[in-house]
């Protein structure tokens, strides 16, 4: 089965106490409680569709069946499944969990707004025509901010807001 994806702002508070978490367990119960206090308004639930937007956005292989290694200079990468790896062993958990830094918000959010949705569309069309998996959908039904009409823009406004 594939993995569903989303993306949730947390605190201060949140990051230490999942940071601090003693295991992967513990690791995933903090953040199941970060994602119940965002209540909606600091997360965006992806579900399957986080898988082709990463790697358009990342510029990687839509056929590959490796996780990314999570650690990346370039923001587009950070965006959906960048960032400081979580829990130990990534292949055999039902879960994939990454932390984007607070400083590093900012650049992801300012890489975002720098693709609109006809941008977004025309990189997936490019990056992923042909590609027949059980995670890629098409640009058109994307779930959440791309096929409710939001921008990319928008969804990046939401980050560098809650990255305050």
């Amino acid at each position: 089965m594939a993995r569903r994806g989303g993306l949730v702002a947390i605190t201060d508070e949140q990051r230490r106490a999942i940071l601090t978490a003693d295991g992967d367990e513990a690791r995933i119960e903090a953040l199941e409680e970060a994602i119940e206090a965002a209540e909606g308004e600091f997360d965006a639930h992806l579900d399957k569709a986080w898988d082709p937007i990463h790697r358009v956005l990342a510029r990687e292989d839509p056929k590959s069946e490796q996780w990314p290694a999570g650690s990346s200079n370039n923001p587009l990468e950070l965006a959906i499944l960048g960032g400081k790896p979580l829990l130990k062993d990534e292949e055999a958990r039902e879960y994939l969990m990454r932390m984007v830094e607070a400083d590093q918000v900012p650049q992801v959010a300012t890489a975002l707004e720098s693709i609109d949705e006809a941008a977004f569309k025309a990189l997936y069309d490019a990056h992923c025509r042909g590609v027949r998996r059980n995670s890629m959908t098409t640009a058109s039904n994307m779930p959440g901010s791309i096929s409710k009409g939001a921008s990319l823009n928008s969804t990046a406004r939401q980050q560098r807001a809650a990255a305050r």
